[in-house]
């Protein structure tokens, strides 16, 4: 939840937010690989 944490700064809070969504994107493409 570092989101949360980054929140409170301002600044910072886009750059976490795109670093979590690409890790989740990643996360997506590795699993769906795996299923197939």
């Amino acid at each position: 939840m570092a989101a949360l944490g980054a929140t409170s700064t301002g600044s910072s809070a886009p750059v976490t937010l795109a670093l979590t969504l690409r890790r989740h994107i990643d996360l997506a493409r590795v699993s769906s690989a795996v299923c197939r």
